[in-house]
């Protein structure tokens, strides 16, 4: 008789159930703890806090809206994924087990869908039994969005199948125990030390970026951050008279990565298929996969140590090219040190020096260095790339927020006459330690925001040391930052003649002493003080700060120079900041920061009459 094909075992499954218990069981009362046990707790609180029911049950209800908005923590979901993977196909690491179960008359799909079906149960109880707790903890409170606990189960179920499915296969990918959370948590976070370590190299030796390259903002491909960024609940912000609306978002996101966590699956119970028995107690069992680790290896970390020796040894790259010939030495070296090191793991051996080894790690430290001299050299474009002005939304220079069409196209001009010279401007302050006297001395700093969200980040120091058409951007750049219009422009929008603008507010922060002066521990004590008035006043203050911009007392020329600030302003300057907020056309929030000095008669006048300060004589005068 033909025996029957069978893909779930029911023996395996109990025995799975009783032996992992535990596991579900710290789980549960985890998820019991951070959310029915907490909100309760709030609820509790605020029946008695209130004086009314009626305000109480009113608090409540904010108070079970709210605590939606953080509930999804898909931090503990991806934890407890990989800790049940771990349990169920702990087996494949000792070779005793892997043989003992493998020569049960049970294929390899039986086992492998049987483990898989344990986990993801031992996973979902836990949330079903929290997801019951929150709806008979906040029945009779808020009845109107019980519907979201359940959608949370929903959410929570999604965000589980991705990452144990994540979590099989990195699995299936090591042979043994403490390697896969390792690689685990790697697979999580590997975008962002890429990134980070990209981002740095770049400031390090690209002429202009000073920040991030690439933001290192929630990307899918660091699961843990995106998904509780974007995907969960968000609120109305005021109370309504349906309540306060719930609404899920990035249910989208949710479903690509529960689609990727099956395809994972999937990929697991194939390399399950594939893995050889043997292969138990190995670091990797997967063959495709050694190169892989070996090469991410020797750029990762060669990158990374190289980066942080020649950050402790205080080297400036941008300005010197033995510092950028000894660190493309010192970068194929470390890439070759972790290259063996890598193989070393591998082979469970430190014998690993034959020729087919060396060959590939020599290819390797070859290829790195090629790889960051074509970095080095621009051939992907990054110093010379200039965003264009009509896909530019705002960009901000040392404190000045530009958005009209024809001030950014100024400073675009201006942008690409500092590319354009480059080389030149590189060559200037290769010595950067009289750069920094000199009193030609620029820094130049832009700021970007794309019409497609995008940012884009560039500081330029230099030195004008000739009649170039850079000289004639900077004071082109200078001559706009000296336009009254243009500062009021760049301060409180392009179209703030035609808008209405009322000032909700106004800070004034000041220095009003020395502590410990006279010494090397002096600093500055600084006193606060919100400045009241009624809608009158505080017009009259912001048309106080009008006056002395049309009057050159608030000008920004310092903005676009180092050291000669002071010649370039005229002025003196207090320690002392003025900050109003504004609102726009009733919807549009704005808040412009101030720094005052010598000749700010009109607003210190008008601070005075305010009762913010007594007089001028409280602010003092930078030296």
């Amino acid at each position: 008789m033909q025996s029957k094909k069978s893909f779930f075992n029911k023996t395996i499954f109990k025995k799975n159930l009783t032996r992992f218990w535990p596991f579900s069981l710290m789980y549960g009362v985890f998820l019991l703890l951070v959310h029915p046990f907490v909100l309760y707790l709030n609820i509790q609180s605020a029946a008695a806090t209130y004086g009314t029911k009626a305000e109480a049950q009113r608090r409540i209800y904010e108070i079970i809206c709210d605590s939606f908005t953080a509930l999804t923590e898909p931090v503990s979901v991806g934890i407890i994924a990989i800790v049940i993977a771990i349990a169920m196909f702990g087996y494949l690491y000792q070779s005793r087990s892997a043989n003992m179960l493998h020569a049960f008359p049970v294929s390899r799909t039986e086992l492998f869908v049987t483990n898989y079906l344990s986990g993801l149960v031992l996973m979902v109880i836990p949330q079903f039994i929290c997801a019951l707790f929150m709806n008979l903890t906040i029945l009779g409170h808020a009845n109107n969005v019980i519907w979201a606990v359940w959608a949370w189960l929903a959410i929570t179920f999604g965000e589980t199948l991705f990452f144990y499915g994540l979590a099989c296969f990195v699995v299936m990918y090591t042979g043994q125990l403490p390697v896969a959370p390792l690689f685990y948590f790697i697979w999580n976070f590997l975008y962002l030390g890429v990134i980070g370590l990209i981002d740095a190299l770049a400031a390090s030796f690209l002429f202009g970026v000073n920040d991030m390259l690439i933001p290192m903002d929630a990307n899918p491909l660091t699961p843990f951050i995106y998904l509780a960024t974007k995907v969960g609940f968000t609120s109305s912000p005021k109370l309504t008279d349906e309540g306060i609306l719930l609404y899920t978002n990035g249910i989208h996101i949710l479903l690509v990565y529960v689609g990727v966590g099956l395809l994972l699956t999937a990929a697991a119970w194939y390399t399950y298929q594939k893995r050889g028995v043997e292969t138990a107690g190995e670091f990797i069992s997967i063959r495709w996969a050694k190169p892989l680790f070996r090469w991410g290896c020797a750029y990762v970390l060669g990158v990374a140590v190289a980066e942080f020796i020649f950050f402790v040894l205080g080297a400036n790259y941008s300005y010197g090219r033995r510092v950028e010939i000894g660190f493309t030495i010192f970068l194929a070296l470390f890439a070759g040190i972790f290259f063996l090191a890598s193989q070393m793991f591998i082979d469970r051996s430190f014998k690993v020096f034959n020729k087919k080894v060396l060959r590939e790690c020599g290819i390797c430290m070859a290829s790195i260095a090629v790889v960051f001299i074509l970095f080095r050299t621009d051939v992907f474009g990054i110093e010379k790339h200039v965003p264009d002005a009509d896909k530019i939304e705002s960009v901000s220079t040392n404190g000045l927020e530009w958005s009209d069409p024809e001030d950014i196209a100024k400073i675009v001009d201006a942008h690409q006459a500092i590319v354009g010279d480059r080389k030149h401007l590189k060559n200037s302050i290769r010595n950067q330690e009289s750069a920094w006297e000199s009193e030609d001395f620029y820094s130049i700093n832009l700021r970007y925001q794309m019409k497609n969200g995008k940012k884009i980040t560039r500081l330029y120091t230099f030195i004008l040391d000739s009649e170039n058409e850079v000289t004639a951007s900077i004071r082109n750049l200078n001559q706009l930052t000296a336009d009254p219009d243009s500062i009021k422009r760049a301060q409180f929008g392009y179209n703030y003649d035609s808008a209405q603008i009322k000032i909700s507010g106004a800070h004034l922060s000041y220095a009003d002493g020395w502590v410990n002066e006279g010494t090397d521990d002096a600093w500055l004590q600084y006193a606060d003080t919100n400045v009241l008035g009624n809608k009158e006043e505080l017009e009259k203050l912001y048309q106080a700060v009008l006056t002395d911009i049309d009057n050159g007392a608030l000008i920004f020329q310092y903005s676009f120079n180092g050291n000669n600030a002071k010649k370039l302003n005229g002025v003196s300057r207090y320690y002392a900041s003025l900050e109003l907020d504004m609102i726009i056309n009733g919807n549009e929030n704005r808040y412009v920061w101030l720094e005052l000095d010598t000749k700010c008669n009109e607003t210190i006048k008008t601070l005075v009459e305010l009762g913010a300060i007594a007089s001028a004589d409280v602010l003092m005068v930078e030296e």
